[in-house]
């Protein structure tokens, strides 16, 4: 309550004060793929909806409002994708790290052979694997 007292009178106004702070989003553990999809595992906003989005990198989802949902062609390297809650005219947010460490491997053309040798064109080992 706000209160005024002046000359004996008194005059008393009130207001709500209502917060529409989410509960702070969890947008999973950061993972590490060999392949270019994951199953994400953001926990589902108490209040509000949640939204996934990239941040930086590339990913594409199956369903952004879903917190579990499964991603697809994941870029090479480092991504960062956004969980964001919001709830009436409130948002928070969290980011999860996809490192994506697939690798280009190629084992040459398909061939047909009349001759019992031929010459396999396979892309060469990337530095630091075997093959």
């Amino acid at each position: 309550y706000w209160t005024v007292t002046k000359n004996g009178c008194e005059s008393r106004d009130s207001i709500v004060i209502t917060s529409y702070r989410p509960v702070a989003p969890a947008a999973g553990a950061d993972q590490t793929i060999c392949i270019g999809n994951a199953v994400l595992d953001a926990t589902a906003p108490v209040y509000g909806i949640g939204k996934w989005s990239v941040y930086s990198g590339k990913a594409t989802f199956a369903d952004i409002n879903n917190p579990k949902t499964v991603i697809s062609q994941v870029g090479k390297g480092r991504n960062v994708l956004l969980w964001t809650v919001t709830n009436m005219i409130c948002t928070l947010s969290d980011t999860v790290i996809i490192n994506n460490n697939e690798l280009d491997v190629s084992a040459g053309y398909d061939q047909i052979v009349c001759e019992n040798r031929t010459t396999l064109e396979a892309s060469a080992a990337p530095a630091g694997s075997t093959g």
